[in-house]
């Protein structure tokens, strides 16, 4: 969750920052700013699976346990 955390402050508050300045400029553009956004937070949630992922699968291997489920 850290790491997430971290690379969500890394990575996307300046791009939110950037985009907001855009629509700010042109508010016409609302529909671009919103589908941005939307892009945006996409990309940030496959990251965040794909931490959860890997901590689970270095769970896995580290286990005595064989998941046959």
């Amino acid at each position: 969750m850290i790491n997430s955390i971290n690379y969500f402050e890394e990575k996307y508050i300046s791009k939110f920052e950037k985009l907001e300045d855009e629509f700010m400029k042109n508010p016409i553009q609302l529909a671009k700013y919103v589908l941005s956004i939307i892009a945006e937070l996409h990309k940030l949630g496959l990251e965040r699976i794909k931490e959860s992922l890997e901590l689970m699968d270095r769970m896995m291997q580290k286990s005595p346990i064989i998941c046959t489920k």
